[in-house]
């Protein structure tokens, strides 16, 4: 499975001056996270590997009930947004890393364009939370 994913991503992400600007991975699963679902020690390492290498600006995740956004140095921004069920988790406000969490309801709101990537916070109410902008490096 590991090498199929691998597979599917050096494929979509193929160096390509007419290629994406913005190189985004989803899933449901968190690969960084500091709540209490984490992803499984040996996915973290080899997909943050493949991550930096193919130059992943973005992974959105969710499973845990809160909101996190969470960036190793400039590699990829890493955001959770699950709090849309029915109760949310706590989190460890001390990993490393962590540049936002809220136990709260509440989403996230992306918008993108060929020069900046954004990743906006907001409560349940709408109000917003936390709001971090990539600028484009390709």
């Amino acid at each position: 499975m590991r090498d199929r994913q691998a597979e599917l991503l050096r494929a979509a992400f193929a160096p390509d001056p007419d290629g994406p600007v913005w190189r985004v991975v989803a899933g449901h699963h968190p690969i960084l996270s500091a709540g209490a679902h984490k992803a499984r020690k040996k996915h973290v390492k080899w997909l943050k590997k493949l991550f930096w290498e193919l130059g992943v600006d973005l992974y959105m995740g969710g499973h845990n009930h809160n909101l996190q956004a969470l960036r190793e140095g400039d590699g990829p921004l890493y955001v959770i947004s699950g709090a849309g069920g029915k109760s949310v988790y706590g989190f460890d406000p001390d990993t490393p890393d962590l540049l936002f969490a809220a136990k709260t309801l509440g989403f996230m709101r992306g918008r993108v364009d060929r020069k900046r990537l954004e990743a906006a916070f907001f409560n349940a109410d709408g109000a917003p939370m936390f709001d971090m902008i990539l600028e484009a490096q390709r």
